[in-house]
């Protein structure tokens, strides 16, 4: 399953690794009266760098992704006992306003370790490696106080025809001393506005209007108890629009183009719960626009000779239909900008992904379908808001990585839909063709054989799915792969080091119903802090021709489920019609490979061989009376490894070093006879 995941932000250019209670024990020996603040920032692991944040005009500038890392580490810094928790912080905002925004003003001392690890005489602490303990250099600080200043939203994007920042009281965070004396911000427009005069917030709402849709900057000048002054910067996303939710409806690019149709809501004729009891019950949704042949009439659209292709996993709904939908939706323009404003070349379309080349000719598999008078319907699986059958409410639904069951559902209710728009417009041909790329594959194949089986069993002509061609297209149809090394040390990174994109990362993606369900070695519930649960590991099942059940309950579920889902002895695969799979890799076994530089190896990778081995530093200077000393600080020291061969016994998979010399690593055996997965081609 190709490009079954894409990256996540690490914030690996500022990470660091020694744990909270560790270190005071280490610090046992030192006088720590000086850290005044009660925040000792070594505590955590800085994915913010809060070290350097506002030293710098490329390194001032918050969001509120920075704020709840940066917010998040100093609590946890100050052994949760000053400041507030994000969970605090949440309840304290209000989300329903869209044109409204809080911002949260931080300010803040912290104290961080004079520990010079490449010249340790030039420091003030020494660390003995025997008793991992710290010991003073005489006549030498060991801590320096830095300050941390934010004056950061509390959403990624707003839109309206006014943009609203307010200020309110249980939103002005201070700890320490130094406290701000007063603050003006310039929201971009060269008006400077009053907000804390002689240390009193002025809690208030400022409209400022904005036009179009970019990435709008503000800078709050701040002057300190102390006199000294600083220059912070925050930004946000703002989209000016009078028309409250029409983007789904008739996106910029449909009304372009007068041969498309766009249907922003299609239901499943059947409502669908998941494999947990608490899941909710509900009636599956997706979207789908239809693109017209060159030969069809603008006035008069109607579907002739429909070919359906289906968007793959895409949890969060990060790949759109086309370019326009993203940059009519809110969040999507937000993470997809280039200079402040939307770049269409940063978001990967589904449209997109049908480009080829031809020689050296780019073609769009898309534009080529509809020169040959095609109708072309594109399937997207978005975020979605439902209710829950059972109990009322309402529930979000990511349809990019939810049951593929679910979503199977709703395609049912296309075919048939599609097949009804065929007999009113006269045309006796079958439905072209469906192709389901990576986990469209599995959506498509479900549905089609679990059509097969209804009409089987009920004789009802509405089951036929009069389907010609059925295209699978690097499909997981015996389950997909992702280092193992690589999830274990995505949760290390989140559970144990608190980075938030990671713990979004594993909750939302590999935790996902979809990636559950197709992971042959899934990296979940671990046994303890050191090894993985083989609970979850070799995915396979016994109707697949193994000897037995094994792997994750999910996985055990869903392919026993696809398994018997169709015609019997079909396993699963629907019959009435003609098949074609697409698979990228060799089709030989044969493990040459080589590299864009020409270097050819023989193999994919070798038992325990390093994936990822990472050890990095940042450079930090204090200011003095007289110049400033300058140091460098180790941020990252992780990595990942393969796993073991079959059978080849408890090896390491991932790693991460916190103070000293103490290594933290995660280690798993290989119960999977058919060898190691991460060889596979089409790993991710």
């Amino acid at each position: 399953m190709r490009k079954f995941l894409f990256c996540f932000p690490l914030f690996l250019s500022s990470f660091c690794v020694q744990a909270q209670n560790e270190l005071d024990e280490q610090l046992s020996q030192i006088d720590t009266s000086s850290i005044t603040s009660g925040i000792l920032y070594e505590r955590v692991s800085p994915f913010a760098n809060l070290y350097n944040f506002n030293q710098s005009k490329k390194f001032n500038t918050a969001s509120y992704s920075y704020l709840s890392q940066a917010l998040s580490e100093l609590y946890r810094a100050s052994n949760k006992k000053s400041l507030i928790s994000l969970e605090q912080l949440e309840q304290r905002l209000s989300h329903d306003e869209k044109d409204l925004v809080d911002l949260v003003i931080l300010n803040t001392p912290f104290q961080i370790l004079n520990y010079n690890e490449a010249s340790p005489e030039k420091g003030g602490l020494l660390f003995n490696e025997a008793t991992k303990t710290y010991t003073a250099i005489s006549n030498k600080p060991s801590f320096y106080t830095l300050q941390a200043t934010l004056v950061a939203p509390t959403k990624k994007a707003i839109k309206g025809q006014v943009a609203r920042f307010r200020f309110k009281p249980e939103l002005y965070i201070e700890n320490g001393d130094n406290r701000i004396k007063n603050m003006q911000i310039d929201f971009g427009q060269g008006l400077l506005t009053t907000v804390i005069n002689n240390y009193v917030l002025r809690a208030t709402t400022i409209n400022v209007y904005y036009s179009g849709a970019s990435e709008r900057i503000y800078n709050a000048s701040i002057t300190y108890k102390d006199g000294s002054q600083v220059i912070t910067r925050g930004k946000i996303y703002f989209k000016q629009t009078a028309n409250e939710g029409m983007s789904r409806l008739s996106p910029s690019c449909v009304i372009a183009d007068t041969k498309t149709k766009n249907v922003p809501i299609i239901f499943a004729e059947e409502e669908y719960q998941g494999y947990n009891s608490d899941d909710p019950r509900i009636i599956p949704q997706a979207e789908y626009r239809v693109f017209y042949g060159d030969n069809q009439n603008a006035s008069n659209l109607k579907l002739e000779k429909p070919l359906i292709i289906l968007d793959g996993f895409d949890p969060g709904d990060k790949r759109r239909i086309q370019d326009c939908d993203c940059e009519d939706d809110l969040d999507c323009a937000s993470d997809n900008i280039t200079n402040g404003v939307f770049d269409a070349e940063e978001h990967k379309s589904i449209e997109e992904f049908q480009g080829y080349l031809e020689g050296s000719i780019k073609r769009n598999l898309l534009k080529q379908l509809r020169i040959q008078n095609y109708d072309v319907i594109v399937v997207n699986h978005p975020t979605y808001t439902t209710t829950n059958l059972d109990t009322g409410q309402d529930v979000e639904i990511d349809g990019g990585a939810y049951y593929i069951e679910s979503n199977a559902m709703v395609l049912v209710a296309l075919i048939k839909k599609v097949n009804q728009e065929l007999v009113d417009n006269g045309v006796t041909d079958p439905i072209e063709a469906i192709v389901g790329p990576s986990m469209g594959g599995q959506i498509s194949r479900y549905a089609l054989s679990y059509m097969e089986k209804k009409f089987e069993e009920t004789g009802d002509p509405e089951w036929k799915h009069n389907v010609k061609l059925w295209i699978s297209v690097d499909s997981p149809h015996l389950g997909a792969n992702i280092p193992l090394g690589v999830q274990s040390l995505v949760y290390r990174l989140g559970e144990e080091l608190d980075n938030e994109d990671a713990k979004r990362f594993y909750d939302d993606e590999l935790g996902s119903p979809a990636a559950k369900q197709q992971l042959i070695e899934l990296f979940r519930d671990p046994i303890n802090s050191s090894t993985t649960n083989q609970d979850n590991l070799n995915g396979r099942v016994a109707a697949q021709g193994y000897p037995s059940d094994d792997g994750s309950l999910f996985y055990r579920t869903y392919y026993n489920n696809l398994e018997s889902n169709g015609l019997s002895g079909s396993h699963g695969y629907p019959q009435n019609l003609r098949k074609i799979a697409v698979v990228n890799g060799s089709l030989s076994g044969n493990k040459i490979v080589a590299t864009p530089e020409g270097n050819v190896f023989d193999s994919y990778a070798n038992s325990g061989q390093d994936v990822l081995s990472l050890d990095a530093f940042s450079r930090i200077c204090i200011p003095l009376i007289v110049g400033s000393y300058c140091f460098d600080v180790r941020l990252a020291r992780l990595g990942t490894q393969f796993m073991p061969n079959y059978a080849n016994g408890h090896q390491e998979i991932s790693f991460y070093k916190k103070g000293g010399d103490d290594w933290k690593r995660f280690y798993s055996n290989n119960i999977n006879s058919r060898g190691n997965m991460d060889n596979v081609p089409g790993g991710f």
